[in-house]
């Protein structure tokens, strides 16, 4: 019995070797016999041929799609982030010229406003301190200004200080580098005035508002709206003939004096060193 399993099992095993041996021919030959047709030109095989590329055409197309979206995929995703760079890098560059373009035009109106200040000479024989305004002070009853000039730079109690349109208001304080400035619209401010073309004398009174008034005219005052208003030496604390500004109305009596410009507005200015005779 078991002589026979023994034979059976190595014809079986002898029947697997052919067989595989007889495949292996078989390739071979049908190997040989599609590279012969194929350089033969036979036109069966090239028939064939035509065929399997069409049936593997549409095969290799719908393979190629996920590949192909993924690629888009990714080109969008890297133009998104490209994108996203460049409007960062951009808005950062914009962000400096608008830095550079208002610090040109502080520079430009600083410059104009000097230069308007430095043509400016309202008191021959007088000399002046150059000062930036720093700050400003301004209640119902109050207008001041803080400057950056101060007792190291020459700036006295009471000097008078003008801007590039005329006076605008005395020192009444002073520190190392630094002054506060009495405006004329303030209401404890009192000046001594004179009209240009009456040559009357009076008191330039300030009043809180945009407006100054005259006190002080005589009754029989031959000022008129639009007479130039201009200081005089009377007492000996300002120069002569400094502009203040022109008679904007009379009413019942009362004389108001509009400045030549809003008091507040000036960004530099002078301070008048005079000696009265």
């Amino acid at each position: 019995m078991t002589r026979w399993r023994e034979t059976s099992v190595r014809t079986t095993s002898s029947t697997r070797l052919l067989v595989q041996r007889g495949l292996i021919v078989l390739l071979v030959v049908t190997a040989l016999t599609f590279v012969a047709l194929s350089r033969s030109q036979h036109e069966g095989m090239g028939n064939a041929r035509a065929r399997v590329l069409d049936g593997i055409t549409p095969i290799l197309s719908l393979m190629a799609r996920p590949v192909e979206a993924w690629h888009q995929l990714s080109d969008s995703v890297t133009g998104v982030f490209t994108v996203q760079q460049d409007n960062r890098k951009l808005k950062a560059e914009n962000d400096t010229l608008r830095h550079w373009q208002s610090v040109a035009m502080s520079l430009k109106a600083e410059n104009e406003s000097l230069r308007k200040l430095m043509q400016y000479q309202p008191v021959e024989g007088a000399t002046y301190v150059s000062a930036k305004v720093t700050g400003h002070i301004g209640s119902a009853f109050s207008h001041q200004i803080l400057i950056n000039a101060g007792k190291n730079e020459g700036v006295s109690k009471y000097q008078a200080v003008v801007d590039a349109h005329g006076l605008i208001g005395r020192v009444m304080k002073t520190g190392e580098h630094s002054s506060r400035v009495l405006l004329l619209s303030d209401v404890n401010s009192r000046i001594p005035v004179v009209t240009a073309q009456s040559r009357e004398r009076a008191i330039l009174m300030g009043t809180s508002g945009e407006m100054m008034r005259l006190a002080f005219l005589s009754p029989q005052s031959k000022t008129k709206v639009g007479d130039v208003v201009v200081t005089t030496e009377d007492g000996g604390l300002l120069p002569p003939s400094i502009m203040v500004g022109k008679v904007f109305s009379i009413q019942d009596g009362t004389y108001l004096v509009k400045p030549l410009r809003p008091m507040t507005q000036p960004d530099f200015v002078r301070i008048v060193h005079y000696q009265t005779h």
